[in-house]
């Protein structure tokens, strides 16, 4: 869920801080009261792309700040642990764009490469308009929720341990079957 965004230099905007509770959040207001900023403040903060003219007027560089509780999210918990990235029940995005278009990505306060804070954005949040991308339509997204739907994803995170350590042995008895052909044929030689 996400629980706070910070907005600092980006378009108009030259520093706004936000916090959500629990619950549903409605943003309101009139054209041209900000709402689209906000938006593309959080799509930044996802990984989303941004440019330079997105910087506030004066300003060397925009910086966006998003932050999500995560204690009831499994599969983020597991993504940030195999990203080394840690955690604690929070995970903090942040993003700077320079004026000279260079982007910054920064997930728990370390930098990260854009797509790692991209893959972490797809599983936070499901932001789409009409004729985006949808993460409902993804296959293995279908599974996931059906999945948290039976309560068997725990389950299913246990089951991939176990699959990856089973390719994990298999491979090594591959290696050491071959190492074995190797060495019968280096004796034939002999």
């Amino acid at each position: 869920m996400l629980s706070q965004l910070s907005v600092k230099n980006l378009a108009v905007v030259e520093k706004l801080d936000l916090s959500f509770e629990s619950g549903m959040s409605t943003v309101t207001g009139e054209t041209g009261a900000g709402k689209s900023i906000l938006l593309q403040a959080l799509n930044l903060a996802l990984g989303r792309r941004g440019d330079s003219t997105l910087v506030r007027h004066g300003k060397d560089k925009a910086e966006v700040s998003a932050a999500f509780d995560i204690t009831n999210h499994q599969k983020i918990q597991h993504y940030l642990q195999e990203q080394s990235l840690e955690d604690e029940g929070e995970c903090i995005l942040r993003r700077i764009i320079g004026r000279d278009g260079r982007s910054k990505a920064f997930v728990n306060g370390i930098n990260v490469p854009l797509s790692v804070m991209k893959g972490v954005g797809e599983l936070l949040i499901d932001m789409h308009g009409q004729n985006e991308h949808q993460l409902l339509l993804r296959p293995d997204q279908q599974r996931e929720l059906l999945d948290a739907y039976a309560g068997i994803s725990e389950d299913c995170l246990e089951l991939n341990k176990v699959v990856t350590q089973y390719k994990d042995i298999s491979s090594q008895i591959d290696e050491l079957s071959n190492n074995q052909d190797l060495q019968i044929q280096q004796q034939a030689l002999l």
